[in-house]
C-alpha cells in the first residue's frame, strides 16, 4: 500500500561543463570576500581557471581511485562544495601582499590534500595524488608552491617512516 505514494527521483551527477559553471560560481564570492583588489584573484577568468583546475583534479582522482579499490574512495561533488567551503578557513588577504596567485594556490593545494589524499590507503596511491597535483598546479599555475607543500609533508612522512622502522625493529 505505502509503495504505491513513494516517488523515486534519479539525478545524474553535472556534467564537466556545469560544474565549471557551479564551482566558478561558488568560488567568485569567496575570493572577493578576502581579495577584493587583489592583481590576479579579482579577474573572473582567473577564478574560472581556479574552477577548472578543481574539476580537472576532482575528475582525475574519481577515475583513478574508484570504489572498487576502497569503498571509501567515494569522490562526488560534495567534495568539491567542501573544496571551497574550506577555502573560508584560512585568511587568504595574506596573499593580498604580493600579486603572484601563490599564497592562495598554496591553500588551495592544502584543502585538496586534506580532502583526497588523507582519503588514500597506501604509499603508492598517495604518491599517485601527489603527481596528479604538482602536475596540474604546474600546468595550469607556473607556480612554486610544491617544495613548500613538500616540506610541510616531508615532516609528517619522516615521522611515519621513523614509527614504521622503529616498530620493524622492536618486532
Amino acid at each position: 500500500m505505502i509503495l504505491c505514494h513513494i516517488v523515486v527521483i534519479c539525478c545524474r551527477y553535472p556534467s564537466h561543463d556545469q560544474l565549471q559553471i557551479i564551482y566558478s560560481t561558488y568560488l567568485m564570492p569567496v575570493l572577493r570576500q578576502q581579495l577584493a583588489g587583489h592583481s590576479v584573484w579579482n579577474n573572473q577568468s582567473r577564478v574560472h581557471a581556479l574552477a577548472s583546475s578543481m574539476i580537472q583534479l576532482y575528475d582525475q582522482i574519481r577515475s583513478k581511485f574508484t570504489v572498487d579499490q576502497y569503498s571509501h574512495y567515494q569522490f562526488t561533488p560534495r567534495d568539491l562544495t567542501a573544496w571551497v567551503v574550506g577555502l573560508l578557513r584560512y585568511n587568504l588577504a595574506g596573499g593580498q601582499r604580493d600579486s603572484s596567485p601563490e599564497t592562495v594556490m598554496m591553500i588551495w593545494a592544502h584543502e585538496a590534500i586534506r580532502l583526497f589524499r588523507d582519503r588514500l590507503v597506501g604509499e603508492e596511491t598517495c604518491t599517485q595524488f601527489d603527481n596528479i597535483l604538482v602536475t596540474i598546479i604546474r600546468n595550469d599555475w607556473s607556480v612554486n608552491v610544491i617544495d613548500t607543500l613538500a616540506s610541510m609533508y616531508q615532516v609528517l612522512f619522516t615521522l611515519k617512516l621513523c614509527t614504521h622502522t622503529l616498530l620493524t625493529a622492536l618486532f
